[in-house]
């Protein structure tokens, strides 16, 4: 059986809670080339956050990235690795919400361009408002 996760990743064109815009159209760009990459490794429960990928942290497979209206969101194939099977057995045990790693550009009006999507990783929901809007489905296949 496979576990996956599916969740809203970003609020497009309108302010998150950090006050940051994320420009859809620099980030559909973002997604299109992310999309074509072979493999695209998620973080699970990183204790860092750096703009480079943690091995130790990796625990699912970025399956897809896509939006909906002016959303985009995320499938994140959950692996056989010490953080993966973490999520697997706790899932139901506290609540998670997805964070974008990526390189850009913040604008003075808080506008973000983004250049590069790095990863999509699974960390604890903050309880931040705009985040309420994730939300995760487990599939076993």
């Amino acid at each position: 059986m496979e576990t996956y996760i599916f969740g809203v990743v970003l609020k497009l064109n309108g302010r998150n809670a950090g006050g940051t815009v994320y420009n859809k159209d620099c980030v559909l760009a973002a997604v299109e080339a992310f999309n074509k990459k072979p493999t695209k490794l998620s973080e699970f429960l990183p204790l860092d956050r750096t703009v480079s990928i943690n091995l130790e942290y990796v625990g699912g497979l970025i399956t897809q990235l896509y939006t909906e209206g002016d959303y985009l969101c995320a499938e994140i194939k959950v692996i056989d690795t010490m953080r993966g099977l973490y999520v697997k057995e706790n899932m139901n045990s506290f609540e998670m919400m997805f964070s974008i790693k990526s390189t850009g550009t913040l604008s003075p009006d808080n506008m973000f361009m983004m250049d590069e999507i790095i990863s999509v990783d699974l960390i604890p929901f903050n309880g931040e408002e705009y985040v309420k809007l994730a939300h995760f489905e487990i599939r076993e296949s």
